[in-house]
């Protein structure tokens, strides 16, 4: 299993608070790679993973970076994602953000996650 389960496509995102020396994907959290990057709204990242539907995924990822840098725009994706493309959604994490704010929000998405029909969730909070 890399990245969740099954066929996935990945959604990386920009922005994050640390600067692990091992950290996969350093050019997400520098400032001038996010100056050069472009913001789009979750409707347009839907719509890309659209068309994708050939392929046959299973669901996606969303990565970063620090997805719970964004995470009004990471629920909203994957609610999005669930809804009008019918994959499951992984999220992948550090999980190190100490606003209240993210703390709920990710507490509220595991509640919907687990009411969309989730078997498994692990909160580490």
């Amino acid at each position: 299993m890399v990245d969740g389960m099954g066929r996935r496509a990945i959604v990386f995102l920009h922005g994050c608070p640390l600067r692990c020396l091992f950290c996969a994907n350093p050019e997400t959290s520098r400032a001038a790679a996010c100056a050069t990057s472009s913001c789009v709204s979750v409707q347009q990242v839907v719509d890309r993973l659209k068309r994708l539907q050939s392929y046959q995924l299973d669901g996606i990822t969303v990565s970063g970076g620090e997805p719970l840098v964004q995470p009004q725009f990471t629920a909203a994706l994957m609610r999005e994602a669930r809804a009008q493309l019918g994959w499951t959604c992984t999220l992948d994490t550090s999980g190190c953000s100490t606003r209240a704010a993210v703390r709920q929000e990710v507490a509220d998405t595991a509640a919907q996650i687990r009411a969309a029909g989730v078997q498994c969730i692990t909160e580490r909070l």
